[in-house]
C-alpha cells in the first residue's frame, strides 16, 4: 500500500478544513516560526494538534502496518490503566498527493501526555549534576517497570523516548506500535524496537511476552548508575543509546558497561548490579528478571542465618529454608561470599573484597582499603597503604595498620609480620611477642603455634613462649 510522505501529511495538518472524517476542525502546534511542529519516526511521524479545546496527539504512517487494528482494538477492550486514551481512527484523514488527487488514511489519536520524555528529563538532570532527580527518576521507572513485567502484554519498544515523565515523576508510556499481546493473530512481527535498547538477537521472530525484558534492564541499569555518578551521561551517552551498546556487551567490548558495574557494586546496588548481569545473556528473554526488580522496588530485610546459594558462576543469599535460591535474600551478583558471622559477611563484588552487613550494606564506613578479613571479636584485619590493622565495624581503627600481613583475631589476639618475622599484637595494639618466627599460627583454645626454623614454639595468652623441639 503507498503511504503519503511527510511533507504530504504537513500540508493537510496545516490545513485541516473539511479533511477529517471524525475530528473535525483542528489547530496544528507551530514552533516560533510558524512551521508546524512534528516528530518523526521510522514508521510514522506525530503531530500536536489543538481540536475542541484539547490537545491530541496525531500519529500519521509513512509506512504500512497491517496489524493496527488488532493492536488497537485490543487495547480498547482491556481497560488496563497503563494504556492512555488511544485509538485507530480508519480512513479518517484525507491526504493530497503531488498531482492534486488524494485519498483517506488512518491515524492514531490519543490524548496528549503532559511532561517531558525520560530523554529529556535525564539529559536535563544529568547536565546539572541532580542526583536526587535521578534517584526519583529511577525509582519510578522501576516502578513502571514492576508494573510492566506484571502484564500479560509487553510494549514492545521501551526506550526513554517514548516514556512521558510528569513533574511528580510518575511515568506513562506512548507509542504502542509494538505491542505484544496474547492471542495475537501475527506470530512474528516487522517491529523490532530500536537497536541501542534492544538484545542483538530479537528480531521478526523473537515476538512474545519476553520483549520488554532486556530494554527494562537495560536502561534501569543506566538509570541507577547515573544517580550515583551522572558524569556518565557526558562521556558514554550517543544519540542513538543511553550509555550502554547492548552489541558490546555480549562482544565483550562496551567500555561503559564495566565503569556501570563498577558504580553499582560501591554503591552496594545488587539488585541493580544483578540487572547488570542479566544484560549479558544470550536470549532476549532474561529469566527471572521480574523478581529481581521486586527487589530492586522493595528490598528484603537480610538475616544472621542467611545462607549462601549459587546461580551460574556467582553467589547469593537466600533463608536457610530455601538453599537452592528460591527465596532470595540478596541477588547472585558475588564472585565469592561467605556465611554471616557478628553481622557480617565477606564478599568479593566486581573484583572488590567487602564487608557485607546483616542490614545489607557495606561495613566500616569510608575507609579506602586493598583488603580485607572476616570479622572475628568485633574486628576485622584490613590492608591499608601496603599495611595491616584491625579495625572495628563503625571503621575505627582499634590496631593501627602497621604491619607487613596480619591473620584473624582469636583470644584476643593476632599473628602479625614486620621485618620479614612474625609475632602476635593485642586487640589493644600491644604487642605481646617480639616479631621472632618464622611462620605464626592464630590461637586456638588459649594457644597459638609458630615456627622459627623447624622448632615449634607454644604461645599462651600471657605471653609465656615453650618450645616443643622438632616437629
Amino acid at each position: 500500500m503507498h503511504l503519503p510522505t511527510i511533507s504530504q501529511y504537513v500540508g493537510t495538518v496545516s490545513d485541516p478544513a473539511g479533511l477529517t472524517r471524525t475530528l473535525g476542525e483542528f489547530v496544528a502546534e507551530r514552533d516560533v516560526y510558524g512551521e508546524v511542529r512534528i516528530r518523526t519516526g521510522n514508521h510514522a511521524c506525530v503531530f500536536g494538534v489543538i481540536c475542541a479545546g484539547r490537545k491530541l496527539m496525531l500519529k500519521c504512517y509513512i509506512r504500512p502496518r497491517n496489524d493496527l487494528r488488532a493492536v488497537y482494538d485490543y487495547i480498547a477492550a482491556s481497560g488496563d490503566a497503563l494504556f492512555p486514551d488511544i485509538r485507530l481512527l480508519e480512513d479518517e484523514l484525507y491526504v493530497f498527493d503531488h498531482f492534486g488527487k488524494g485519498a483517506y488514511y488512518d491515524v492514531v489519536c490519543a490524548g496528549w501526555a503532559g511532561g517531558l520524555t525520560l530523554d529529556t528529563e535525564i539529559r536535563r538532570a544529568c547536565r546539572e549534576g541532580d542526583r536526587p532527580r535521578l534517584t526519583l527518576l529511577s525509582d519510578c521507572f522501576d516502578r513502571l517497570a514492576c508494573q510492566l513485567l506484571r502484564r500479560e502484554w509487553a510494549h514492545g519498544d521501551i526506550k526513554p523516548e517514548n516514556i512521558i515523565v510528569a513533574p511528580d515523576g510518575s511515568m506513562s508510556l506512548i507509542d504502542f506500535d509494538g505491542l505484544y499481546f496474547p492471542h495475537n493473530p501475527a506470530t512474528t512481527h516487522t517491529e523490532v524496537g530500536t537497536p541501542g535498547y534492544q538484545h542483538p538477537g530479537r528480531d521478526e521472530s523473537a515476538y512474545g511476552k519476553f520483549i520488554d525484558d532486556y530494554p527494562l534492564a537495560l536502561v534501569s541499569v543506566s538509570l541507577r548508575a547515573l544517580s550515583a555518578d551522572p558524569s556518565l551521561y557526558r562521556r558514554f551517552n550517543r544519540s542513538d543509546l543511553l550509555l550502554l551498546n547492548p552489541a558490546g556487551i555480549l562482544a565483550g567490548n562496551c567500555p561503559a558497561y564495566g565503569e556501570v558495574n563498577a558504580v553499582l557494586a560501591r554503591e552496594g546496588d545488587f539488585a541493580h548490579y544483578r540487572l547488570a548481569l542479566l544484560l549479558r545473556s544470550p536470549h532476549p528473554r532474561l529469566e527471572g528478571i521480574a523478581d529481581v526488580f521486586a527487589r530492586a522496588t522493595d528490598p528484603p530485610a537480610l538475616r544472621e542465618d542467611a545462607v549462601v546459594f549459587g546461580s551460574g558462576h556467582y553467589f547469593g543469599y537466600t533463608v536457610p529454608e530455601s538453599v537452592e535460591g528460591g527465596d532470595v535474600l540478596l541477588d547472585a551478583v558475588f564472585d565469592e561470599a561467605c556465611e554471616f558471622r557478628e553481622g557480617a559477611a565477606l564478599v568479593t563484588v566486581c573484583g572488590m573484597r567487602k564487608l557485607l552487613s546483616v542490614e545489607g550494606g557495606y561495613l566500616l564506613g569510608n575507609i579506602a582499603y586493598q583488603d580485607i578479613k572476616p570479622v572475628y571479636e568485633g574486628l576485622a584485619a584490613v590492608c591499608v597503604d601496603g599495611l595491616w590493622g584491625f579495625t572495628d565495624l563503625r571503621g575505627k581503627f582499634a590496631v593501627e595498620a602497621r604491619f607487613e600481613a596480619a591473620g584473624n583475631m582469636h583470644c584476643g589476639f593476632a599473628a602479625v609480620r614486620s621485618g620479614g618475622r612474625w609475632g602476635y599484637v593485642g586487640r589493644d595494639g600491644r604487642m605481646l611477642t617480639d616479631f621472632v618466627f618464622d611462620r605464626a599460627f592464630g590461637f586456638r583454645n588459649g594457644f597459638a603455634g609458630a615456627y622459627t626454623g623447624d622448632k615449634l614454639f607454644n604461645i599462651d595468652t600471657n605471653g609465656n613462649i615453650k618450645g616443643r623441639g622438632n616437629e
